[in-house]
Parts: structure tokens; C-alpha cells; sequence
């Protein structure tokens, strides 16, 4: 009974936490450049995973396999390059963290 109840807590104390609001914070910089530099870098962000997500890719594709053999690539898309909002966020959380920003709880 006892280690069902840690379990419980445990999950509920996770669940709690991960819910915690975050924010940009630079160690130099005040609020409004850092409002600034977001919306720099959402900007930034949806224009390279539009183009990234849609960019032209030739169909089909064909590639060597081990034995030198030409062979074609049945998918019409690589896995994971479709994602726009995934993508977004990647390049916004490597433009910020690339201006030094680190996310920390909302107070």
C-alpha cells in the first residue's frame, strides 16, 4: 500500500511540474530586447521550416545499396522532414539559445 502511495505522489509531483510556464531569460538583457529577440527568431524560425518542410525533393529517388546496385526509394517524403511545427520550434530554441538565452520557470 505504502509503495503505491509513493508512486502516486511521485507521478502527480512530475505531472505538476511539468506544466511549470517557461520563459527566455538572457543574464544581460532586459525584458523588452528579449521580446524583441523572440520574435526575431519565431520569424526567422517559420520561414526555414517552411522552406525546409517544403523544399523540392526529386521523385523517385534512387541510391546504391551494398552491392553497387541501383535501387529506387518507394517513399515519396523522408520520415520527420514534414513536421513545420516540430521544425519551428528546433530552429527557435537554437536561434535564442544562440543569442544566450536559457529557459527558465515563469515567476
Amino acid at each position: 500500500m505504502r509503495f503505491w502511495h509513493i508512486i502516486s505522489v511521485t507521478v502527480c509531483v512530475s505531472l505538476m511540474a511539468a506544466c511549470t510556464p517557461l520563459r527566455w531569460e538572457h543574464p544581460v538583457l532586459g525584458v523588452a530586447q528579449s521580446g524583441n529577440d523572440l520574435n526575431e527568431c519565431q520569424h526567422t524560425a517559420w520561414v526555414e521550416a517552411n522552406r525546409y518542410a517544403f523544399s523540392y525533393e526529386p521523385w523517385p529517388r534512387y541510391y546504391r545499396d551494398r552491392d553497387s546496385r541501383l535501387r529506387l526509394d518507394p517513399r515519396p517524403f523522408p520520415a520527420g522532414r514534414r513536421d513545420t511545427f516540430l521544425l519551428e520550434q528546433q530552429f527557435q530554441d537554437v536561434c535564442m539559445r544562440a543569442k544566450g538565452y536559457s529557459l527558465v520557470p515563469a515567476t
